[in-house]
């Protein structure tokens, strides 16, 4: 997506999401068993409970 000249984000162009994954990477990680994949971190420095 691309920002117009008013701040909005444009419609994509064509199906989907607009997402783009990196499937080579995908395929080492996934076949990696030492990788271990953990939940951000869901707390401010102050100690309060965020969102994403």
């Amino acid at each position: 997506m691309r920002a117009g000249p008013a701040g909005y984000a444009s419609l994509p162009e064509g199906p989907g999401l607009g997402v783009q994954l990196d499937l080579e990477k995908l395929a080492r990680v996934a076949s990696d068993p030492k990788y271990k994949w953990r939940w951000p971190e869901m707390k401010l420095p102050d100690g309060s409970v965020t969102d994403y």
